[in-house]
């Protein structure tokens, strides 16, 4: 989950993140922990807004763990 502040942060040419970027980077980072995807998210998309945000950011991930998704296959 995300709020809108990350897609709609500005690049230097006033283009909006957008939805697709930020699904390229989740697909980058999936693999990582929680933190990390939110570290590199939230990194990334202050970095294209070039360290300037007009809006707040924020992210929620959660992952399962191989023993809980086994469990609910069930």
């Amino acid at each position: 989950l995300y709020t809108d502040g990350a897609t709609e942060a500005k690049g230097k040419k006033s283009e909006m993140y957008g939805i697709e970027r930020l699904k390229q980077e989740f697909a980058d980072v999936h693999a990582k922990s929680a933190p990390r995807i939110v570290d590199h998210l939230t990194n990334t998309i202050t970095d294209y807004a070039g360290g300037r945000l007009d809006d707040d950011i924020s992210f929620l991930v959660v992952k399962a763990s191989e023993s809980r998704k086994a469990a609910g296959k069930r």
